[in-house]
């Protein structure tokens, strides 16, 4: 007996591109965690400060903040390095197309506390 694989191409291409930093990404698991930005700063070892610039896109997801990160969520640190990878490849394609239809999503989609007690 064989097996025939076939490949399709998917009929229906989206429209569209989807800017997802990092930080959205770690706010939607904060979320399903259910803690606030000073928790996860205690289980990862970032401070604070570093976590509100991540979830605000004020910095680039680093291998360190991943290994952190790992530590803190038990998401492997390829999977942050991917968000970002991912995140940079789609800013560029929306920097070259301008007119391309967009959906950006943030931490602040996720309904965390992203105010400090600091």
């Amino acid at each position: 007996m064989s097996l025939t694989v076939t490949r399709t191409r998917l009929s229906h291409v989206p429209n569209y591109v989807v800017l997802l930093p990092p930080g959205a990404e770690l706010a939607e698991k904060m979320s399903e965690m259910n803690i606030d930005i000073d928790e996860i700063a205690q289980r990862s070892g970032l401070s604070v400060e570093t976590i509100h610039c991540l979830l605000n896109v004020e910095i680039t997801m680093t291998l360190e903040i991943a290994e952190h990160l790992e530590q803190a969520t038990l998401i492997p640190v390829d999977y942050w390095m991917r968000c970002e990878e991912n995140y940079r490849k789609n800013l560029r394609f929306v920097e070259n197309h301008p007119n391309y239809p967009v959906v950006k999503i943030t931490a602040e989609d996720n309904n965390i506390c992203l105010k400090s007690s600091e």
